[in-house]
């Protein structure tokens, strides 16, 4: 036999009180007096009575809910950001409405319909772009977007990056360092942010050092597209010394390549470098040199701006960068950092934050 449900009006009737003072006892903040809350609550927990979120968010006008959208969840550093924006945001008492979006995709209007349905009081996207109309519509609508390791300059969304052009830069310095002049950059999608700063990042450090690229290749961050482009670049023309790819998920796919399907040793044949530094990418079969973006820190800003948008829609938009770092492995020869002070001299030169993951000689030291 179904249990009956247990209703807000029983309890309050059971307990003596009206039903806004039983109201009052189940909303945070709410002010009762402490007797009486508390026989409300005996009654309730005696009865197994839960009160429902949905009836409280239409009563308050308030559902808690941020919708976070992602276009695809197999690079490690979209899995991390994802934990960490979720655990961040439950803490500050939100919960989170996940739905996936291909870029481009005529998906898009429906997946921006779900979050309206939902009453969602934010939106977090990373990985996926958030089209003119439907960002208009959602600031006619009150609903603050806030673009993750994605910026969108043309439509001035609110947004946490890292130093991409920084890093990128950085990176390719060191390969030019090393003395590696045959470099290929198998690039992040030319149509977002992170992929044009990181190719630019590139693109200025080989033409200060008056090198031309080898190839310059949009693999749209996708492992099967690095996979294809570096088939591509070892079979047309010069094959490269060095390779800077646009995350690190498409550095393991390269790295796999060059070994499984060409025998080439990484780095004595060929150097390469990544970019996230995914928990993956350190694992000893790849020990990648790459760039780190601070997932906690970037997913904490995210939400912390959210916040602030959700409490005050019509502040200015505002853009975080979060610092990039160096991550040395063992991906690239003619490493020379020994000493503690070697590497704080490369911090130095290249301007950016430097830390060895292996010591690549005995007794690294101050």
């Amino acid at each position: 036999m179904k249990k009956k449900k247990i209703t807000l009006g029983e309890i309050a009737r059971l307990a003596g009180v009206g039903k806004a003072t039983a109201s009052r006892v189940f909303t945070e903040g709410a002010s009762v007096a402490p007797a009486t809350r508390e026989r409300v609550l005996t009654v309730a927990r005696d009865l197994g009575y839960q009160p429902s979120q949905l009836a409280k968010s239409l009563s308050t006008g308030r559902t808690h809910y941020v919708g976070v959208i992602f276009a695809y969840m197999d690079n490690p550093f979209y899995a991390a950001s994802l934990e960490v924006l979720t655990y961040t945001l439950q803490d500050a008492g939100y919960q989170v409405l996940l739905l996936m979006a291909w870029n481009d995709t005529p998906e898009e209007e429906k997946i921006i319909q779900k979050l309206l349905d939902y009453r969602v009081e934010g939106i977090i996207a990373g990985s996926a772009s958030i089209s003119n109309a439907i960002a208009q519509r959602c600031a006619d609508l009150g609903i603050p977007v806030v673009m993750y390791n994605r910026d969108q300059l043309r439509l001035n969304l609110p947004a946490v990056v890292s130093a991409n052009y920084q890093g990128a830069h950085a990176a390719t310095r060191l390969l030019i360092r090393t003395g590696h002049t045959r470099i290929a950059h198998i690039a992040g999608w030319q149509q977002a942010t992170t992929g044009i700063e990181r190719a630019k990042g590139f693109s200025d450090a080989m033409a200060e050092a008056g090198l031309e690229p080898v190839a310059i290749t949009d693999a749209r961050f996708l492992r099967h597209l690095a996979v294809e482009e570096t088939h591509r670049l070892m079979r047309d023309g010069p094959r490269p010394d060095a390779i800077l790819v646009g995350n690190d998920n498409m550095a393991m796919a390269v790295m796999d390549v060059l070994a499984g399907a060409y025998g080439l040793d990484i780095p004595g044949d060929v150097s390469v470098i990544g970019y996230d530094d995914a928990a993956c990418a350190q694992l000893g079969r790849y020990d990648l040199t790459t760039v780190r973006q601070p997932v906690g820190q970037m997913a904490r800003e995210a939400v912390g701006l959210i916040e602030s948008l959700i409490l005050d829609p019509a502040q200015p938009a505002r853009k975080v960068v979060a610092p990039a770092t160096l991550v040395v492995g063992s991906t690239v020869r003619g490493m020379d950092l020994t000493t503690t002070a070697s590497i704080e001299a490369l911090s130095r030169e290249l301007g950016i934050d430097v830390e060895v993951r292996t010591p690549l000689a005995p007794g690294l030291s101050a």
